[in-house]
């Protein structure tokens, strides 16, 4: 059986305070002060499932049930294998200056069964992962080697050294050009029978 796959990349309409709280303990705490520009946190949903069915019927079943993302403070951005990364709205490669890391933490984030996706398409072979996707700006005119600047701001490698992902914790993976899906959990590329 072939497979689709279908990213939902879910941000809060107004500002996000944990995202806010994470760049102001970087820049104060931690010694980023004003190098590190600016700081986005996003919930990236992963849907697999038969390439046959209706993505769409699944999609909205999921959203009307709450389960991904509520309009009413949040916006969601969809695309599915195959189309352009700019789900990310990266810039051009000479241009870029934005970072982008996945954590997922491999107990709670892979496989997920939510009941919308049960009772919607009883008896095919689904899958469901989330992951929250760090994008981090640097300012390179201030002496910051771009991504070694990242990871110091991101993986939790000592005492006092980087705040949003713990390694020992959490999975991770840096988002780079056009990574092929799924981008949590990278290898299974398998559904679950619901």
């Amino acid at each position: 059986m072939s497979f689709q796959w279908t990213q939902v990349l879910v941000s809060l309409r107004n500002a996000d305070p944990t995202a806010l709280t994470a760049l102001a303990c970087l820049r104060r705490s931690l010694g980023f002060g004003e190098r590190l520009l600016a700081l986005r946190r996003r919930v990236l949903w992963e849907l697999s499932g038969p390439a046959e069915a209706d993505r769409g019927m699944v999609i909205e079943r999921l959203r009307l049930g709450g389960e991904l993302w509520n309009p009413n403070k949040e916006q969601a951005r969809i695309r599915s294998a195959g189309e352009p990364i700019d789900l990310l709205q990266l810039a051009p490669a000479q241009e870029r200056s934005w970072f982008h890391a996945l954590a997922w933490s491999p107990e709670r984030d892979l496989d997920r069964r939510p009941h919308a996706l049960r009772s919607a398409i009883d008896g095919e072979r689904w899958s469901l992962r989330r992951g929250i996707l760090w994008s981090l700006k640097i300012d390179r005119q201030e002496g910051t080697e771009g991504r070694k600047g990242a990871e110091e701001a991101v993986l939790c490698s000592a005492p006092g050294r980087g705040l949003l992902v713990h390694p020992q914790l959490e999975d991770y993976r840096w988002i780079d050009g056009d990574p092929s899906l799924p981008w949590v959990g990278e290898g299974a590329a398998e559904g679950l029978e619901l």
